[in-house]
């Protein structure tokens, strides 16, 4: 509707509601700014107002109290008289009426034992303080001196307090005085209505009725309420009266005279001048609409004759007519812009004559136009087709459209145009129908393009080709994804290339770490090798050598041994069949006995490939590692154990003394405990790094102290259980460690010793952690749903978490390479029962633990 109202009247419009909107805008704001201004002012006038009254009040009584004591000390108490003096001071003082010394001789009798009053004075003085002045002799003996009003309207106090005389006869001494200013204060014209209120919130002093209800207690009023909730003494606040009117109300509290001072003034009065203003203003600004509606009217009708005649000519141009001139009589804009349409009517005329003969030429144009686009196009499709790579386009159903590349069918095995997208990555059936959404999703955006894309698939699932997928975006105008670009390339190559590095890097690791360990390496291929001969022997015959029965958990027991000591060394191919083969026995141990059998053929096999491993392994790196074969690991100059025997035979049949016999033992035969736990610094690391925990060091103390290693090197070699438990179930992840106001980086150390015992010299080694601790609750709830428990029904918490060292035990909910098969402590435990001795865990949630074990010392 508005846009077909003239310009002349838009014009119009537009030139009286600016100033009248400018007026109106300036009126609220004034009136706003006026209103607060003026209720700040009132209520810092009224504030000042009660402070004011108040200082007089206080004043007022200084100034008696002051002019009381003076007479005061002319009271002649032996004789119960006043002096010349005291009676001049007090009749020429003209605000006091009354004087009165009362002494105290019973629980409520008081004698007048002193008196002075002016003449005239009323009878209802007297009376007053005679029936106040044994209420006022108990409120004085607790607040020194108390305040009562006598007569309201009068202006007359009571001042009531005890006085003691130079005799230290003490006397109650009543005072009534007459305060003018007082008076005036409350009784007088003013702007503010002021009210004296006692602690009932009784109006003791105040012209008028407090409230329209004539009532003269505050307690009624809301407002009262809220100033006795109000902590401080002094304030300012607005009420309601029961007209709805509102009222502005200061207050100051008397805190040594028990009363507050409030002042009252209607809001409407005190804004008068206000109102005033803005009615003024008012007619004010119906004034200049009225002027601006008048020169509106002429500056419209000024303005836009011009505009009317460009209106009437561009009429004419629309009917075809452009031999037309519009007749200006100015030199402003409008001029110009008529000017300006007379140029453009011109040379519309001309452009209509061109137009005609390009319109002529258009067709041919069009033709030549249409064949270099076809050219561009075949360009464009060889040059898609001849990219290595896949290309194509979906759109929002998943659905691949005519644009690809001549790649894509070699990748996908298929013409890609009109399938879906889920179909060409070989998605799994149940997929298919959630990719279709999660495409429509990635198109719709309802998350970021840049957040949804990590979520597709990044590989296409071909046997041989590694084919990695890389997701753009196609935009719109209006930056809207309209499609999807998928770009496939072929990454085999460089995957391969990438996996033979890493197996590279994996084999200089392993020849570090086993020429660091030179020694320790060997004693495990020593030991693997002996592992491998005996439990095939074991196998074969079905029976154990120790006790004469087959039991799985000790074949499971030595192979996970024999896969710790392989990751020890970074041997990742034992490592990796050694837990295949751990998988195997367990199989085994969950079969029925008359089903066994030719599983344990199959063990066999198994067991052959693994010594077929190391001997590969062996052949392959024998001067590396500087043995001969694996069925000969002498290395450099060997002395037979038999020889050393021997000779320390002889030394101990000579009688030679026994402080050298142990220490021909200490040097050839024994080695530093150091030499056996290094091994555990770089696995602790490795451990960590794999499951993102942080750790300092591993360290060791007491490394110097020397055994014999053929004795203790397999307690040694198991204890790779415990170092890699401990990362894995003790060491927090580092945010939770922080959480518990821990360093990041968690701590493992062992402490190695000899301790004299009852039972002789013990070899202690103990490994402390600062982890979370083994919890017992987790240790009891584990053992019920093994069905042991009865087993721990009665136990303390101490002795429940002993039972980590029980076969097949673990709080692993899946088997990993690092944990999970439950036979780590079990191992440590078996190792230290068959040297003599025994191993046991101290642990406080949330602090660490600590594992003890104690074994004979021996050297032979």
């Amino acid at each position: 509707m508005f846009k077909r109202v003239s310009l002349k009247y838009k014009l119009l419009l537009l030139l009286v509601l600016a100033p009248v909107l400018t007026l109106i805008s300036y009126l609220l704001m004034a009136k706003s700014i006026f209103e607060e201004d003026k209720v700040a002012y009132i209520y810092n006038t009224n504030l000042t107002n009660t402070q004011t009254i108040s200082k007089q009040l206080v004043s007022e009584l200084e100034i008696i109290e002051k002019t009381r004591d003076v007479i005061l000390t002319g009271y002649k108490s032996e004789k119960e008289v006043f002096d010349d003096i005291a009676m001049d001071t007090f009749y020429s003082d003209k605000k006091l009426l009354l004087i009165q010394v009362l002494a105290n001789t019973g629980v409520s009798n008081f004698n007048l034992v002193g008196d002075l009053k002016k003449d005239k004075l009323p009878a209802e003085i007297t009376d007053f303080v005679e029936s106040n002045v044994t209420s006022a002799f108990s409120e004085v003996l607790t607040q020194n001196q108390i305040v009562k009003v006598v007569n309201a309207e009068q202006g007359m106090f009571a001042l009531f307090n005890i006085h003691k005389t130079r005799e230290n006869k003490g006397f109650l001494i009543a005072t009534v005085f007459k305060s003018d200013l007082i008076l005036n204060s409350f009784y007088g014209d003013g702007l503010f209505q002021n009210y004296l209120i006692n602690n009932e919130g009784k109006v003791i002093m105040g012209k008028g009725s407090v409230w329209d209800n004539k009532t003269n207690n505050f307690n009624a009023l809301d407002f009262y309420q809220r100033i006795l909730s109000n902590k401080f003494d002094t304030g300012t606040l607005e009420a309601m009266k029961e007209k709805k009117a509102t009222l502005l109300v200061a207050y100051s509290r008397l805190p040594l005279l028990g009363y507050t001072i409030v002042s009252i003034i209607e809001k409407e009065f005190a804004l008068r001048a206000v109102y005033t203003l803005i009615v003024k203003s008012l007619i004010f600004l119906i004034f200049v609409v009225s002027l601006s509606i008048i020169l509106s009217v002429i500056a419209s009708n000024k303005l836009t004759i011009t505009l009317r005649k460009l209106v009437k000519g561009a009429d004419e141009i629309g009917q075809g007519k452009f031999n037309i001139k519009v007749e200006t009589n100015s030199k402003d804009e409008i001029g110009r812009l008529g000017d300006s349409f007379n140029i453009m009517a011109l040379k519309v005329s001309s452009l209509l004559k061109e137009l005609q003969a390009y319109n002529e030429q258009l067709e041919q144009k069009v033709e030549e136009r249409t064949a270099e686009l076809n050219k561009a196009l075949k360009l464009q499709e060889a040059m898609v087709d001849s990219l290595g790579q896949g290309f194509f386009i979906f759109n929002e159903n998943g659905e691949v459209l005519p644009v690809y590349s001549k790649a894509s069918e070699e990748i996908f095995e298929t013409n890609p145009s009109g399938k879906f997208i889920g179909e060409l990555l070989k998605l799994p059936d149940e997929e298919q129908d959630s990719f279709k959404d999660f495409c429509r999703s990635m198109i719709a955006e309802d998350l970021p393009f840049q957040d949804m894309v990590i979520m597709a698939p990044e590989k296409v699932k071909r046997e041989d080709k590694s084919i990695f997928l890389e997701y753009n975006p196609i935009r719109d105008e209006e930056e809207k994804v309209s499609g999807v670009v998928v770009v496939a390339t072929d990454k085999t190559e460089e995957v391969k290339a990438l996996q033979e590095a890493e197996k590279e890097r994996k084999f200089v690791e392993m020849i570090v770490k086993m020429m660091s360990n030179k020694g320790q390496f060997i004693k495990f291929l020593q030991e693997t090798k002996k592992y491998i001969t005996n439990t095939r022997e074991f196998i074969k015959s079905g029976k154990h050598p120790e006790n004469g029965e087959l039991k799985e958990d000790v074949l499971f027991r030595g192979m996970h041994t024999l896969k710790g000591n392989s990751g020890l060394f970074s041997m990742a191919e034992a490592q990796k069949y050694a837990h295949e083969v751990e998988g195997f026995i367990t199989q085994i141990k969950n079969t029925p006995e008359p089903q066994k059998p030719p599983l344990y053929e199959q063990l066999l096999e198994m067991f052959d490939k693994m010594e077929k491993i190391f001997i590969d392994f062996v052949e392959g790196n024998k001067k590396l590692i500087g043995v001969k074969s694996w069925n000969d690991f002498s290395t450099g100059l060997e002395v037979p154990v038999e020889n050393l025997q021997h000779f320390f035979n002889k030394m101990k049949k000579h009688n030679i003394h026994d402080e050298l016999l142990d220490d021909f033992i200490d040097s050839i035969y024994s080695e530093p405990v150091t030499r056996f736990l290094s091994q555990y610094i770089d696995l602790a690391e490795e451990v960590a790094l794999k499951l993102g925990k942080k750790i300092n060091p591993l360290t060791i103390e007491g490394g110097e102290v020397r055994l014999n290693g053929k004795i203790y090197d397999e307690l040694f070699s198991s204890l790779v259980h415990a170092v890699r438990n401990a990362i894995d179930h003790g060491i927090e992840f580092p945010h939770i460690r922080k959480e518990r106001g821990k360093p990041e980086f968690g701590t493992i150390g062992f402490f190695v010793e000899k301790i004299q015992s009852d039972k002789g010299t013990l070899l202690q080694v103990r490994m402390k952690d600062d982890g979370g601790g083994v919890n017992p609750e987790i240790i009891r709830k584990k053992m019920t749903e093994n069905g042991h428990e009865e087993k721990i029904k009665n136990m303390n918490d101490q002795e429940v978490i002993q039972m980590i060292f029980s076969a097949g035990f673990s709080t692993n909910t899946a088997v990993t390479d690092i944990s999970g098969r439950g036979v780590g402590m079990d191992a440590i435990m078996n190792v230290c029962k068959q040297l003599g001795g025994t191993i046991w865990v101290e642990s406080k949630v949330g602090v660490g633990s600590e594992f003890i074990i104690q074994v004979p010392f021996k050297r032979q």
